[in-house]
């Protein structure tokens, strides 16, 4: 009696929560997904919805997230996120941003790490030709959108074990079709046991590097 009990519970704790048991002599290995879709909603001119694919597998949480067209389900955005800190809200004002300054909406969505250093603004571009977002390499740890002056301002950090650190601060103006005039480029070097920071400015246009600059600062702060 006492041993179909123990089969009982075993068997009910493996419903509970979607939770697997391992049974040592005969292992559980169960993928399951999820799938949610949002209501229709235009964007760009395109009536369109969200769908999303949470899947639990042994590794962890994987979330595919995609836009399609909703009349011919077409995919407009494809992409395969595992670091959703928060989720992802079909309805977020943040989702849509028009980053490149040509009058059309792009798509945004955090890839968050353990630190903040390790986050990224993952930026989708909608290209009007192909109505489709394309992934853009303005992607970075952090970002902020300009509109005045049609810049968007792009920062990342990271440091290495020796006690060094850097922090790059991207600069990058926009013509009125929403094309890359220039990027300036400053990355600050610094040293935990050294009261000095090194500046290096870059100006980059059409993906060459066409002006440098370096200098120095006393870090009051050390």
């Amino acid at each position: 009696m006492k041993n179909l009990l123990y089969i009982f519970i075993i068997l009910s704790l493996s419903n509970c929560n979607n939770r697997k048991v391992m049974i040592p002599d005969n292992p559980v290995n169960k993928n399951e997904t999820l799938i949610k879709k949002s209501n229709p909603f235009k964007i760009n001119g395109i009536e369109c919805y969200w769908e999303q694919s949470d899947t639990l597998t042994d590794e962890g949480r994987m979330d595919l997230i995609k836009l399609k067209d909703y009349k011919t389900k077409r995919i407009l955005v494809n992409h395969v996120e595992c670091c959703l800190k928060y989720g992802f809200d079909f309805n977020s004002p943040d989702n849509f941003m028009d980053v490149n300054f040509d009058g059309l909406k792009d798509f945004l969505i955090v890839s968050y790490g353990s630190m903040a250093m390790f986050e990224l603004t993952n930026i989708y571009l909608f290209d009007n030709k192909t109505k489709q977002f394309e992934y853009s390499d303005l992607s970075d740890n952090g970002i902020e959108i300009d509109s005045v002056n049609r810049r968007l301002i792009t920062s990342s950090t990271d440091s290495s074990p020796n006690g060094r650190n850097f922090e790059k601060t991207k600069t990058h103006y926009f013509d009125k079709f929403g094309k890359v005039k220039y990027t300036e480029v400053i990355t600050e070097e610094d040293w935990d046991t050294i009261p000095i920071v090194y500046r290096t400015y870059e100006k980059i246009v059409n993906g060459k590097i066409v002006e440098t600059k370096k200098d120095s600062v006393i870090n009051t702060e050390k």
